[in-house]
């Protein structure tokens, strides 16, 4: 197309150009042109807004161990002079998000390690690892010099962590114990020395939800409760809700302890071991070409092999205390007035138990890329007891003498666990995790006691497995806002058998089982308005089909710096509990406990939490 210029037209356009320059603009034009005013107006401030959002980063990291390479979960992760911190999760990663352009020193606290404290700038762009030194403790002669952290309080209300490598500074018998350890905190016991349940706030062992690397442990002690079910050889790190837990835990009433095993030497092999005067134990560590590590650890005590002095003073103890807690038998046998039978007026045999008890951790973990980390658990424990014996005759205190029945007494009982988890960072402030993870918990025990007058004895079994499969995620917000949401469904079994023998027919028993999925979500906001306010929120519903019910369990906390030591704590929250533990009474049997899911005759456990409290750092 071809445009021409006509002079006579150009010389009217100027004319009416000229005449109206001062003539007042149409209302349309002067509507367009304060809208395009804005626009720009508009765009200047988001180049404004968009240059100080680009005067901001994230610094992204791990923290490890010096020594061995391992990572180092819920590390305190801070910039001197910002109000704001934040902590490690299970592999040792964080995130400090919106870090202004400039110099600033990252300051790293782990319990048990020296202060790491380094320059960063807000322009960070990649990962940094931090490797942190174990704390010497330096002693001369009989003087302590420095002391050792063993625990320090967590970010949340109610919550300590445990450093399972400093317990040894701690008094144990025989080897380093976490339970035992964790019955020395304020708020939580144990009844007495034959058990390392840990009985918190007016709770049972029954109602507190212990897992190790997500899979749940229903039995936590070996040898009667003497010693926990746990080789702290294995495990890294230990944190104990005593109440008022977050939104992101459910089915329990009462408390929450979490154990990470240890992952292991990524760079170097390693193998170590010990023995005591009851057990013996090993560890192996494998590195995987830098990509990851194998962990295997062992434990096994020697008291069916060779019985010490140690092993049986604690086997006597344990025997009179439950002498003294049972019944005498009335007569020639009607009853077992504690071990080794009651026979009235006859002395009884001494019977010497065969006892041993194991357990085995394994933990293969494997980081593909920066932002992958798989990893896999394994964990088996068990005791065994036999208390078996022929028939001998005895001597009766009026000069009689008669022939003892054979006895076969056996029983064990245990757990056994494996779990998946895959942990994904999407990017510098989104990460998720899936996991899914068995657990199985046995108790057998059976009772033989057979002669040409008269035979008796008893059966028991009692399991529960659960399969729980379950995603959480976490999305750091700001600085001051971070939130946490995430699904979980746990499917459990659970049957128990009893039965009374009476020569060869059951004279009485008992039989009950179930099955049952409860399906989970739970949402949690955190937010620090200032520097010396912290205020979570959360809401977890469940679904039981059981009952057909849905549970609603709100959640609040709150935490108020007065000073730079001073806090005051508040946290409200309510809980249920859908498997439980019940006492089975027996007057001939003696007092059994089993585990049993809650239905139609057995409503599920409630408990509402509303703390209270202050605390001085």
């Amino acid at each position: 197309m071809t445009v021409s210029s006509n002079p006579e037209m150009e010389k009217g356009r100027q004319a009416m150009t000229r005449s109206g320059a001062n003539a007042p603009l149409p209302r349309a034009r002067l509507r367009a042109r304060t809208q395009l005013s804005v626009l720009l107006a508009a765009l200047c401030l988001g180049g404004s807004v968009n240059s100080a959002a680009a005067q901001t980063s994230d610094i992204t990291g791990t923290v490890r161990d010096s020594l061995n390479n391992e990572t180092l979960p819920n590390a305190v992760v801070s910039l001197l002079g910002e109000p704001f911190v934040t902590l490690t999760d299970e592999f040792g990663r964080f995130t400090l998000v919106s870090v202004s352009a400039g110099e600033h020193t990252m300051r790293v606290e782990y319990l048990g390690y020296a202060v790491f404290e380094m320059g960063v700038t807000g322009s960070e762009a990649a990962p940094i690892t931090v490797l942190m030194s174990p704390e010497a403790i330096d002693i001369e002669g009989v003087t302590v010099e420095t002391s050792t952290e063993i625990l320090a309080a967590g970010e949340e209300i109610s919550t300590i962590t445990i450093s399972p490598r400093n317990l040894s500074t701690l008094p144990s018998l025989g080897e380093t114990d976490i339970f035992r350890a964790l019955q020395l905190l304020p708020g939580v016991s144990g009844t007495n020395d034959a058990t390392s349940g840990l009985f918190i706030r007016g709770g049972t062992p029954d109602e507190n939800l212990v897992l190790l690397d997500g899979m749940t442990v229903y039995h936590v002690d070996h040898f009667f409760g003497v010693f926990s079910a746990f080789n702290s050889d294995a495990i890294k790190d230990i944190r104990l809700h005593k109440g008022g837990f977050p939104a992101e835990f459910g089915g329990r009433t009462s408390s929450v302890v979490e154990m990470i095993g240890k992952s292991g030497d990524n760079q170097n092999f390693n193998i170590s071991g010990g023995m005591n005067l009851l057990s013996g134990r090993a560890l192996m560590e494998v590195p995987l070409a830098g990509k990851g590590s194998w962990l295997v650890s062992a434990r096994r005590s020697y008291t069916d092999l060779i019985r010490t002095g140690l092993y049986n003073n604690i086997f006597n103890t344990l025997e009179g205390a439950e002498e003294e807690d049972a019944a005498p038998g009335p007569g020639a046998g009607g009853g077992r007035g504690g071990r080794g039978g009651g026979f009235g007026n006859f002395q009884q045999q001494s019977i010497q138990p065969d006892f041993f008890f194991y357990d085995v951790n394994s933990k293969l973990t494997f980081t593909p890329t920066e932002r992958d980390v798989l990893a896999l658990s394994v964990y088996a424990g068990e005791d065994k007891l036999d208390e078996s014996s022929l028939g001998q005759e005895i001597t009766g205190q009026n000069g009689q003498t008669r022939v003892t029945p054979d006895r076969v007494d056996l029983s064990n009982w245990g757990n056994r666990g494996a779990s998946g988890r895959w942990s994904r960072a999407w990017s510098s402030r989104f990460t998720s995790d899936a996991l899914v993870a068995y657990s199985e918990y046995f108790s057998e025990a059976s009772l033989d006691v057979a002669s040409t007058r008269f035979a008796r004895g008893f059966l028991e079994d009692n399991q529960v497995t659960d399969f729980t499969a379950r995603i959480d995620n976490s999305w750091r917000l700001s600085q001051a806002s971070d939130l946490r949401f995430g699904l979980q469904s746990t499917s459990s079994d659970v049957s128990y058998e009893f039965q009374q023998l009476q020569g060869d027919s059951v004279r009485g028993g008992l039989d009950v089982g179930g099955t049952g999925t409860l399906n989970s979500a739970y949402a949690q906001h955190r937010w620090l308005p200032s520097d010396r306010v912290d205020v979570t929120l959360g809401l977890r519903a469940s679904v039981y089909d059981q009952t057909d019910g849905t549970y609603w369990e709100p959640r609040a906390s709150a935490q108020f710096k007065v000073t730079d030591n001073v806090r005051l704590k508040a946290a409200w929250g309510q809980y249920h509990q859908f498997v439980k533990r019940v006492e089975n009474e027996d007057v001939l049997e003696g007092s059994r406990d089993f585990w049993v899911l809650a239905g139609d005759e057995l409503n599920p456990s409630f408990a509402e939490h509303q703390i209270v409290g202050a605390s001085y750092d």
